[in-house]
Parts: C-alpha cells; structure tokens; sequence
C-alpha cells in the first residue's frame, strides 16, 4: 500500500507484504494477512503452532510521527518504506534475543511462555478458556487454590518449572480442566493469582468495558436497515469522537466526483 503525500511537504509511505528489496515478493505478492505471511515464509514468533497464531495488527503511525519529525528538522520529506515482513521480524524480539544469545531455536509451545512457566491459556470444564501467568510468589497460592499444593511444593522455582515444563503442564490442565471457568476466576483472583478470560468474538463485544468504552455501534443503510459496527478505537480528548458512518451505495457518488474531475 501506498500512501502518497508529496515529496516536496512530506514523502510517501509505502506498506506491502514484502518492501522494496524483496526476495519473497513473487510468493508475498497476494498476501495481505499478517498471520498468512508469517506462514508463507516460516516465521514462528514463540513456536506458537498451527492453532495458536498470533495476529498481528501492524500499522504506522510510530513511522509517521517520525518522518514527520524528521522533516520539521530537515526541511526535507521522505520516503518511508515499510513492509509487513519486516514488521513480523521486528515483532520476534524475545525470540530472536534468545537465538542471537544461546543459539535457541524455540519449540512449538501453543500459548506457552519460552522463559516462565505457567504461562498459559487453560481449558476449563465448560470449554472456556481463562490465562493464567504465575510468577514464584504465586505458584503455592495457585497450587493451593487448585488443591495440589504438596505436589507444588516441589516446584517453586520457575527455573524448575521451566525445566519440568512437560508434568507442570500436565498437572495444572488435569486440575483446571475440573473447574468452570467462572470458579477458576473467582478463586485466583481471591488468591491473587493473575488470571483472565479468554473471550470468543460474543463475549468481547459484549462485555461492558467494550460497551462502555462505544467501541460497538451501528449505522443504517438504505433498503437495508440497522447494521452493527466496530467503531475507530482511539478517542480524541478535547474533540468530537468520530462517529460511524455507513458505506455509501453503490455508485452514490459517482456523479459527484466525475463534476469534481471535469
């Protein structure tokens, strides 16, 4: 995607699945799902496996900022070219710190963290999921609030854990997948024991932090009626909040901007 703006007042962005200088650009050049890419041309973030793909949402308003920053130092515009490749890459961090020290190729770990263990989404007995992120001060609460303290006892060392990561594992999803999701949240929140939902699609957009913050409205359309719609998800402190607004018809505009053109 390219985004031009003028080189004399700013530059241009460009935004594709590949960049400029592109090896990959014959298999990259249909490609516009950041969690496709990543798959096209092997990039794993945490090994995370064929159901647990992260999806990455990569935009650039930090580049702009910094072009923008740069021409008000320069006097000059530029291009920016910035790829979707180069952003699933850049995205790696901990991943490529790992391999650069140790040499470390990670494993496939699903929602596993390389480095702390429990980190970790959990199926519950209901088929919901919940997460749950134990540092050492919380292992023997968590273990206590699912009833297999003298066995955690052994364990309360993350390097440990980390070591026994396969019977850690093992233990801890024998003994959540016991407990309703609902249960599992109120005994480790009295526990102290960081834990969230894992919400479907429902469930996010009906929960009242996303009501509450408007990010669910609707528009009507002609002949159509009421659709429902996501709205923009930053609000302006100050200003007025952009509303949603409906897509136009079919050639609406069409007679508007051939006089605009003529």
């Amino acid at each position: 995607m390219s985004i031009e703006l003028g080189l004399d007042t700013f530059g241009d962005v460009t935004r594709d699945a590949a960049g400029h200088d592109r090896p990959h650009a014959q298999v990259l050049r249909d490609v516009v799902d950041e969690a496709v890419l990543a798959d096209a041309v092997g990039i794993d973030c945490f090994g995370v496996g064929e159901h647990h793909r992260p999806d990455f949402a990569i935009s650039t308003p930090e580049v702009l900022l910094a072009a923008i920053a740069g021409r008000s130092r320069t006097g000059k515009g530029c291009q920016v070219d910035f790829s979707m490749l180069d952003g699933q890459v850049a995205l790696l961090t901990l991943a490529a710190a790992r391999y650069f020290a140790l040499g470390e190729v990670p494993p496939r770990l699903g929602t596993e963290h390389p480095g702390r263990v429990p980190s970790a989404t959990f199926r519950c007995r209901d088929g919901k999921f919940a997460h749950i992120t134990a540092s050492d001060q919380h292992w023997l609460p968590l273990c206590k609030a699912l009833g297999v303290a003298p066995w955690g006892a052994s364990f309360d060392s993350n390097a440990v854990r980390v070591e026994k990561r396969e019977e850690v594992m093992r233990v801890l999803t024998e003994a959540i997948a016991k407990l309703e999701r609902g249960e599992l949240l109120k005994i480790l929140d009295q526990a102290d024991v960081p834990v969230g939902p894992v919400n479907d699609v429902a469930e996010i957009l009906a929960d009242p932090h996303t009501r509450a913050r408007k990010m669910v409205g609707s528009f009507d359309y002609p002949g159509v009626g009421e659709f429902k719609a996501l709205a923009l998800p930053y609000k302006f402190l100050g200003w007025d909040n952009p509303e949603i607004g409906r897509p136009p018809t079919l050639g609406e505009h069409t007679g508007k901007i051939l006089q605009e053109i003529k």
